[in-house]
């Protein structure tokens, strides 16, 4: 197999670097987040994810909600 001139994988770095700028993701999250949960509401591990999803929203900025999706031996929120 041969190798890949220098200026080839030159190139492709600097393609590569380019594109790696973060102006893009500088406004996230804009949308509220959602967190499904697949147990029951009032149940100890939704009460947890509930605490955990104030506590994010609070670092984010944005709202986070929990939705519940319990059934199907907790595949219907995978």
């Amino acid at each position: 197999m041969k190798k890949a001139p220098a200026w080839v994988t030159a190139l492709m770095l600097m393609c590569f670097l380019a594109g790696a700028d973060a102006s893009g993701a500088a406004g996230f999250p804009e949308k509220p987040i959602k967190v499904v949960t697949p147990f029951t509401p009032g149940s100890a591990p939704d009460v947890y994810t509930r605490a955990l999803a104030s506590e994010m929203s609070k670092a984010a900025g944005v709202p986070v909600v929990v939705e519940n999706r319990p059934g199907g031996s907790s595949g219907i929120a995978a």
